[in-house]
């Protein structure tokens, strides 16, 4: 889509969007930027001072992503089309530097990083699921919300070292959430 394009769906032309957005990559970048912290602060709002226990960020994750906040899970589920987007520099060290942003966070959150995979994966995909086919049985989220947050409750690994499946060459687990990736 073109700078033209966007300016005559806005209802502005184009002029006004170049004086605030040089380039297509440039309003894309910004928009982009927009939407992460859009859904940084969905999570943050699901944060509970309280808790002094390993997986608080990752509870509030789940919490956002889980029917909490609107921002996170239209975040996510609109995350294919920037996936469409991406390519450009600016948008790929956009999406690399809160990826990375996302992975220390995740790290310093005190939880092993199969938890968090596990626990965040199924967030973002329920999330995706409450926005793309709309409200499903409330009970039935709150059940899985709840598997959810109690997988964080405990910090070791979530399968025992030693299990046959673990045994056959596991990948390298990477904990940022897949938005980003």
């Amino acid at each position: 889509m073109s700078l033209a394009e966007i300016a005559a769906v806005a209802g502005v032309t184009k002029g006004g969007v170049t004086r605030h957005f040089p380039s297509r990559s440039g309003l894309l970048v910004a928009a982009l930027s927009e939407a992460i912290e859009n859904f940084r602060r969905g999570v943050e709002e699901h944060l509970d001072i309280t808790e002094n226990t390993p997986g608080k960020l990752t509870r509030a994750y789940i919490r956002a992503l889980c029917g909490g906040s609107t921002d996170a899970m239209q975040f996510f589920a609109s995350f294919a089309s920037w996936s469409t987007v991406s390519g450009t520099p600016e948008l790929d060290a956009k999406i690399q530097e809160d990826s990375d942003r996302w992975e220390a966070a995740f790290a310093a959150d005190g939880l092993h990083p199969e938890r968090v995979m596990v626990t965040t994966r199924a967030a973002e995909s329920l999330g995706v699921v409450l926005v793309r086919l709309g409200d499903p049985n409330a009970e039935h989220l709150a059940w899985a919300r709840n598997i959810l947050l109690e997988l964080t409750m405990s910090s070791g690994p979530l399968i025992a070292e030693g299990t046959p499946f673990l045994t056959q060459g596991a990948p390298t687990i990477q904990i940022a959430p897949s938005s980003t990736r």
